[in-house]
């Protein structure tokens, strides 16, 4: 403990010249020191504690950010970083302008010093209860590189393992193509915040007295904002990754509409032209080549092993709207499904979901028909995650029909017929069908960018109007800047024809509606496909929106049947069905209507209309066994045709009491295996 003592007159002196030089562990804290950023205030009402529950869905990543001190005084923030061979180096990033690289032996970092309790954000808020009992004294210089705004110590020894505090994962490549990011900072040297960004980074340069051309991300926080102290803070990309420190403010008036301004990991990684003026020979000291790194959990126990159960793994025929399970993982918070139809669970997954049970219920419309795809789980808590033992794949079943039973089942078992043997219930060839598609996301959209295409290959005749919805985060904001779409090269129309914003989160929405003669036309001229390109004019920025200016659209209809039924019959027209003579009623009902079987129904129905000159059973000018065409009522002669094609395999196999030595694997339009 260091005790000084000296007379009221001579303090001002005294405290003007004091300077720390080396801090020992157990160093606590140095508070209303003249020349403090801030120490004795109090922070904004809009500051928002990492204990709020807007923070709990960033979990771990906030434990690696410390308040430390330099020789007593000035007052940062900084975050522990990873490195790849993941030793627990405790390297320590902070900002450069902070200064620690002055005196890194005299730099205290204070760990998980913030509020138990989430003080409401606007309102004036109580005096803090963070504890400054957890601190680590003393460091080394590794790396400055100003124009990042980095200053990179390795701190004399690694956090406590007890106080769960987590190395920081970092992402180095400079994409900002993610909407949410957030920083964890301590404003005026108080208790942890966290700030919250919802729209996308933008990139740009600034200057600081004496320190001119730092490269940042620029943000303006929804929620929280930086202060004062906050300098050195870390921000966070969504994936819980650090890609910037805190730098600078455009205003001292804390929260939206304040811009704030961050160093970016991106450029400090490999600016420097020495391993003194760059983070890369540190964070990735056997030059593996990542620009990415996941956090190295520093406390607490990870999830315990678990495994998929339903669908199990090969299963066919698996339900679109069918419910997924596992058993449950020990230790875990939360669980993280994913769902690919290439097996490879990178980008252009089907879903990546988070859930709190170990199930999950498919949405409606997210898989396809008669589709393979894979899937996984990881458990998640505050400190680790657990892949589950195996990943599984599946393939989900046919029901055009909407009935919950897989069409090649119905098909084969006779339940449906299948008469032009597509694999589909005859039905759903004779009904309108939606057909929905959605296209990749492209970019980047400017008129000096590259052509935009994507489309259907095989586009379905329409039945309704078409509607083809646009949804563009690009360069649009004036009646000039317009995108002009065109269908297998002819124009469709022009999108953004009107005054809206640049770059709005969540995109700009469009839409081009066709009518379906107009669409038909379009789809005839590339010979049953539609592919869609989209032509922005020349005033279009293709570099606007930090350089991640993009566009995807659906195409939304109802489909005219496949197949046609001008008879009214039942069945496809064109369809040779050998059987379809004696066929002359449906299931058990004798309304002379077919229904693909010939059973002991037909039958019946055929003795009850005997001497009738009903056509459907009235087969017969001399042998030519069709129906309707004897005119000489029902004979003999019509009983002889309906035995010999009844005879010829045209039975119900699931008849056990018919005659005529009929074939039991034989039914109209499927032909099934022998039992």
């Amino acid at each position: 403990q260091l005790v000084v003592e000296a007379p009221t007159a001579a303090w001002a002196d005294f405290a003007a010249g004091f300077e720390v030089f080396r801090v020992n562990t157990g160093f606590l804290d140095i508070t209303g020191v003249g020349g403090d950023e801030g120490l004795g205030l109090r922070t904004a009402a809009c500051q928002v504690d990492v204990a709020c529950p807007v923070a709990a869905p960033f979990g771990s990543p906030i434990s690696s950010v410390g308040r430390i001190t330099v020789a007593g005084v000035s007052v940062c923030g900084g975050v522990l970083l990873n490195n790849t061979r993941g030793d627990q180096t405790p390297y320590f990033l902070t900002a450069y302008h902070c200064d620690a690289w002055t005196n890194p032996a005299a730099t205290v970092v204070y760990w998980n010093y913030e509020n138990t309790t989430c003080r409401t954000p606007g309102s004036a808020g109580g005096n803090g209860d963070g504890p400054l009992t957890q601190s680590t004294s003393g460091a080394v210089l590794r790396a400055n590189a100003p124009q990042g705004d980095a200053t990179l110590l390795e701190l004399a020894s690694a956090p406590d393992a007890e106080w769960g505090v987590d190395f920081a994962g970092w992402d180095a490549t400079g994409d900002a193509n993610d909407p949410v990011s957030y920083a964890v900072h301590h404003p005026n040297g108080k208790e942890k915040r966290i700030a919250l960004e919802y729209d996308f980074l933008s990139k740009t340069t600034i200057s600081l007295i004496g320190q001119s051309g730092i490269r940042t991300w620029r943000t303006q926080f929804e929620e929280g904002g930086i202060e004062l102290g906050s300098s050195g803070g870390a921000l966070f990309s969504r994936a819980g990754r650090v890609i910037g420190v805190t730098t600078g403010v455009d205003t001292l008036t804390a929260c939206y509409p304040q811009r704030a301004y961050f160093g970016r990991v991106d450029h400090a990684w490999d600016v420097g032209s020495s391993a003194s003026g760059r983070l890369r020979d540190w964070l990735d000291p056997d030059n593996t080549g990542a620009r990415t790194l996941d956090p190295l959990l520093g406390g607490g126990t990870a999830p315990g092993d678990f495994a998929l159960m339903t669908p199990f793994n090969g299963d066919q025929a698996v339900a679109l709207n069918g419910t997924f399970t596992w058993t449950p993982a020990e230790e875990a918070a939360a669980y993280r499904i994913e769902i690919d139809d290439d097996g490879d669970f990178s980008a252009g997954l089907v879903i990546k979901a988070d859930v709190s049970e170990a199930y999950w219920q498919t949405p409606s419309g997210l898989l396809s028909e008669d589709t393979a795809y894979w899937w996984r789980v990881t458990a998640l808590n505050s400190y680790d995650e657990t892949p589950a033992i195996a990943t599984y794949s599946f393939t989900t079943m046919r029901d055009c029909n909407g009935n919950l039973t897989h069409d090649p089942y119905e098909i084969a078992q006779g339940y449906a017929t299948d008469c032009d043997e597509n694999g589909r219930p005859d039905e759903c060839d004779l009904a309108t069908e939606s057909v929905f598609y959605a296209s990749q996301t492209l970019g980047p959209v400017g008129g000096n960018g590259p052509q935009l295409v994507d489309g259907m290959v095989d586009a379905r005749t329409a039945a309704s109007d078409v509607t083809i919805r646009f949804v563009t985060r690009a360069d649009i904001s004036t009646s000039s800047e317009t995108i002009e779409v065109f269908v297998n090269g002819v124009n469709a129309g022009v999108l953004y024809a009107f005054t809206t914003s640049d770059c709005a989160a969540g995109g700009t929405v469009d839409t081009i509606v066709l009518e379906a003669d107009d669409w038909n036309a379009m789809v005839e001229a590339g010979d049953g496909s539609a592919i869609l390109s989209m032509e922005p004019s020349s005033y279009v920025n293709a570099g606007s929106c930090g350089g991640d200016s993009t566009l995807a659209f659906t195409i939304d209809y109802t489909a005219q049947p496949t197949l046609t039924d001008a008879d009214g019959d039942g069945l496809p027209d064109g369809c040779s069905i050998a059987c379809s003579a004696a066929d002359v009623t449906t299931e058990s009902s004798t309304n002379g209507r077919p229904d693909g079987r010939i059973t002991l129904d037909d039958f019946a129905y055929f003795i009850s209309q005997w001497a009738s000159d009903d056509p459907a059973v009235d087969l017969t000018v001399a042998t030519d066994c069709q129906p309707g065409t004897g005119g000489d009522g029902v004979t003999l002669s019509d009983f002889t045709c309906f035995l010999a094609i009844w005879s010829e395999g045209c039975g119900d196999p699931r008849e056990d009491g018919h005659s005529g030595g009929i074939a039991d694997d034989v039914v109209i339009g499927a032909t099934l295996p022998a039992n």
